[in-house]
């Protein structure tokens, strides 16, 4: 009596046996067990000057940045045009 498993295959691996569905899943195991641990090991740059600006409001919360910095610079709001300057563009 002969009986053949799943797991009994003489076939080699190959990244096509992999189900498209499973391709997040093994990337998020692989951050975390290569990016996260190296992150820790190797230090950041003393040069890098983080800009706060270039942050989300949650995450600018994480950063060791003082409040000055962290200032928002207000932008004036758009000037419609003038009647004045329509004339002189040509508009009617």
């Amino acid at each position: 009596m002969n009986v053949t498993t799943a797991f009994g295959s003489n076939r080699e691996f190959s990244i096509f046996d992999i189900s498209f569905y499973w391709y997040k899943v093994i990337g998020a195991i692989l951050i975390f067990v290569c990016a996260v641990p190296l992150s820790y090991i190797w230090p950041p740059d003393k040069n890098d000057n983080l800009n706060p600006k270039l942050y989300s409001p949650f995450v600018r919360q994480l950063l060791n940045v003082s409040e000055a910095e962290v200032e928002l610079e207000e932008v004036p709001l758009k000037e419609t045009p003038s009647k004045e300057g329509q004339q002189e563009n040509g508009a009617a």
